[in-house]
């Protein structure tokens, strides 16, 4: 039975709760002092040398001016945002299409294939630069065993293919986890109220993984922007390999502090870039009940997945630790003594565990800050507090009641007005018995006047 919401004699009370403004005690909480002194003193190792830099720059005010305004600046500007750019777009694809086969789609050995998508992860992103300019060029590892060389691979497409092989897995990780969170029923509503299946996707789940894939993005973004190796086995000229290239060879570091401050700001726009993108819009569910349900493809279908699963493996896993095995054997087979270098295993090991503890500990205090100052959700508290329905199939918002006759004008309204002109969600109401408990659901928190809108769809 489809429940449709009629006004009762009186005012709304639900509509008046959404005009009023949200009160001042859920705008935010104040954090312990403790805990406000502990996130504060996370930033001072950033701050410090940040400070340094800018003074560095403001001492030579007028020589740091020339170098920021320089069109060999602008142009590394214009190189560097294309680039990152590029990179992000292309692994936040391959991210997102690749969790979703090996999440929706039924396949043989669907978690093989996701270990071995995940696995390019442990790979240096300058070890895949190195394998890929040796198995491409007219003398590459390509050529000398099939005779028909491959096209060099430098520059801006070579360092945007070995950064993406690199980097397109935290996509695949946060996109895959966030599916997991996913309520099926949302879905199914959306195909029951006649949506295609790439409708449905578009418009109920796409929305509902836009935060997972914006953090993925963004750290791709990050990395890219930060990333030395890959570049500089490229020569592609980021800002990166060019303040190095200043630094190490200019008496004068100024050119180099303005660069340097350049990146940061940039790594900044990034970050507000990825803020806005998600507008005011944040998610709050719950477990599903259930499982979403693999779906059954064509064998076409299942043929192109295979296709897409084999060549990402292939060039992002298979193709460098081949080169490397290749190597090894071709100096065991000349006799070459191979030399493990414990100490630098052990150095790895010993600075990379330190690393992670030394972050964990430094962002959980600043996570626990930023989760006292973020605002609560006003919305929630009328949509995801579970209540039950009495005898007259009468939801509790307050008097006066809202009946629920059946007829299906309310999902029709959402479907062709709320759904297409601002929620981008399907919206389904069940029939209960009375009594009988109503699961929270997920809950896109929305611009008010979206939610005014909404109201007046009923």
């Amino acid at each position: 039975m489809t429940v449709v919401l009629e006004e009762g004699p009186g005012p709304d009370p639900a509509v008046d709760y959404l005009d009023r403004p949200p009160p001042r005690a859920r705008r935010g909480r104040r954090a312990p002092w403790w805990l406000w002194l502990a996130a504060w003193l996370v930033l001072v190792p950033v701050a410090v040398p940040m400070a340094f830099l800018v003074a560095d720059v403001l001492e030579s005010s007028s020589a740091a001016w020339d170098v920021l305004f320089s069109t060999r600046t602008l142009q590394l500007i214009v190189r560097s945002l294309v680039f990152t750019a590029a990179v992000t777009a292309t692994a936040a694809l391959i991210g997102v299409s690749a969790a979703w086969i090996t999440f929706r789609i039924e396949l043989w050995g669907r978690r093989v294939w996701t270990v071995l998508v995940m696995l390019p992860l442990v790979i240096p992103s300058y070890v895949i630069a190195l394998t890929l300019i040796s198995f491409f060029g007219g003398r590459g590892l390509f050529a000398e065993l099939t005779g028909a060389g491959l096209p060099s691979i430098s520059g801006f497409w070579g360092a945007w293919l070995a950064l993406t092989l690199s980097t397109y897995p935290y996509v695949f990780l946060i996109t895959r986890t966030a599916l997991r969170r996913v309520d099926p029923a949302y879905e199914e509503a959306a195909r029951g109220l006649g949506a295609s299946s790439w409708r449905a996707f578009r418009t109920v789940v796409l929305p509902q993984l836009r935060p997972s894939i914006a953090a993925g993005s963004l750290l791709v973004a990050l990395y890219t922007l930060s990333d030395f190796g890959a570049v500089s086995l490229m020569r592609f000229d980021s800002f990166t390999r060019v303040i190095y290239a200043q630094y190490q060879g200019r008496l004068d570091r100024t050119p180099a502090a303005v660069l340097s401050v350049v990146l940061v700001v940039i790594a900044l726009v990034v970050l507000w870039a990825e803020q806005r993108s998600r507008g005011r819009a944040a998610y709050f569910s719950r477990r599903p009940t259930r499982p979403m349900r693999r779906v059954q493809v064509s064998r076409r279908v299942r043929v192109g997945a295979y296709a897409f699963l084999g060549s990402v493996v292939a060039i992002g896993l298979v193709l460098p630790l081949g080169t490397l095995l290749l190597w090894w054997l071709r100096g065991v087979a000349r006799g070459d003594i191979i030399d493990m270098r414990w100490g630098a295993v052990l150095g790895s090991l010993s600075g990379s565990t330190a690393a992670a503890l030394i972050a964990m500990a430094a962002a959980i205090p600043v996570a626990k800050y930023v989760e006292y100052l973020t605002p609560a959700p006003y919305i929630e508290d009328i949509l995801t507090e579970p209540f039950a329905l009495d005898e007259n199939g009468v939801a509790p918002l307050g008097e006066p009641r809202r009946r629920a006759p059946t007829d299906d004008s309310l999902v029709r309204r959402l479907h062709e007005g709320v759904h297409e002109a601002a929620l981008g969600e399907h919206v389904r109401f069940e029939a209960a018995a009375p009594g009988t408990p109503v699961n929270p659901a997920p809950t896109l928190r929305l611009d008010r006047e979206i939610e005014r809108f909404a109201g007046t769809e009923g």
